[in-house]
Parts: C-alpha cells; structure tokens; sequence
C-alpha cells in the first residue's frame, strides 16, 4: 500500500494541508495587527442583535431609524488608524455637524479588543472579525456592529 497511486490518500493530504494553511495565515498576529492600520470608513451598521428580544413594531422603528443613520454615515465617518496609536476620527453629531478629532488607538495583545481614546472618551469594541477588506467592531455592552471598509 505505501507504494499505492490511490486517489484517496493523496486527496486527504491536499485537503489537510489545504485547510491548514489558512488557518495560520488568519492567527498571525503580525497580520491582524497590520490590517488594523488603514484609514478605514463605515460600510453599515448592523443592529439586529439588539433588536432581537424588542416587540416587531419597535424592530421596525429602529431599523428605520438605523437606515436614516447608515445613509448619512456610510462612506462619509471615519477611522484613520494610524501607526504609532494615533487614530484620526471623522463623525457627525445628532445635529448632523460633522468634526475630525483626534486619539490613540491600542490593540489587545489577543488582537480581540480595540480601545480608542478620543476627546478623552475611551471606547472599547470587540474585534469580530478583521481582514484586509473588512474591520468588523462590535460597540461593547451594546450588540450593536460597525463594519468599516477601507478607503478608497
């Protein structure tokens, strides 16, 4: 048998190695520490795991206003993270006037939290997912998610 041509054997290996190579790739810290300094913009905002437990009529109220929300925002609010820690925010208020701030950015060393000091307000998200196209934060204590894309 160890000098069999069998298709199966050497599938098995194809796939194995396959599979695990893009699972180092995606733990490499030095990867995932790299793809967070971008200038990154907002995409959309997904707010259904805190609409879940509401009643439908509130679900619906939110999400409108959430739609009102992403339409002004998207493309337009900003995260320039910079090397350094120095992170350059572009946002709007609720009165729509929009303001560049500037603060520092740090990393968890388990590349899992990403904490911003801005205005001497500090936020914390959960990374949820983050690759070289896509920086997924979920707003801690509020199931709420900002997808960001890079700049173009």
């Amino acid at each position: 048998m160890a000098t069999s041509c069998g298709g199966s054997k050497a599938e098995e290996t194809k796939t194995e190695t396959t599979e695990a190579a893009p699972a180092a790739s995606a733990e490499t810290p030095a990867a995932a520490e790299a793809s967070v300094v971008k200038n990154w913009v907002l995409d959309n905002i997904d707010a259904s795991a805190a609409m879940a437990g509401m009643p439908k009529e509130n679900q619906d109220k939110m999400k409108a206003a959430m739609d009102a929300m992403v339409s002004t925002q998207k493309g337009k609010m900003s995260l320039d993270i910079q090397e350094g820690g120095k992170v350059m925010a572009n946002a709007s208020d609720m009165s729509g006037n929009w303001k560049t701030s500037e603060g520092k950015w740090t990393l968890s060393d388990d590349k899992k939290t990403l904490t911003l000091d801005i205005d001497g307000k500090k936020d914390e998200f959960i990374v949820a997912e983050l690759t070289a196209d896509k920086m997924n934060l979920e707003m801690k204590g509020e199931k709420m998610n900002m997808i960001f894309v890079p700049k173009k």
